[in-house]
């Protein structure tokens, strides 16, 4: 059963994708290495709700929760 978190990882991938954004680049925008950020989203890193709410934000969600909807969202779109 896939977390929360592994979700979250998920849609930050595929959201990168979308608007054409490298983990480096989004990195930079976090002020966090790119190494870091991949330790986290793999799970290597704890990903705590501050992280999540800051990684949303600079995908232009308001927080973890809206970008976690969206996530949720996408996954019905590939059930369907």
């Amino acid at each position: 059963m896939e977390t929360t978190r592994m979700m979250f990882a998920r849609a930050v991938n595929v959201r990168l994708e979308q608007i054409g954004l490298s983990k480096g680049e989004f990195a930079a925008k976090l002020g966090i290495s790119q190494a870091t950020l991949s330790n986290r989203l793999a799970g290597r890193r704890r990903l705590d709700t501050d992280h999540m709410d800051s990684m949303a934000q600079a995908l232009g969600f308001k927080d973890a929760f809206a970008f976690i909807a969206y996530a949720k969202s996408l996954d019905e779109m590939a059930a369907a």
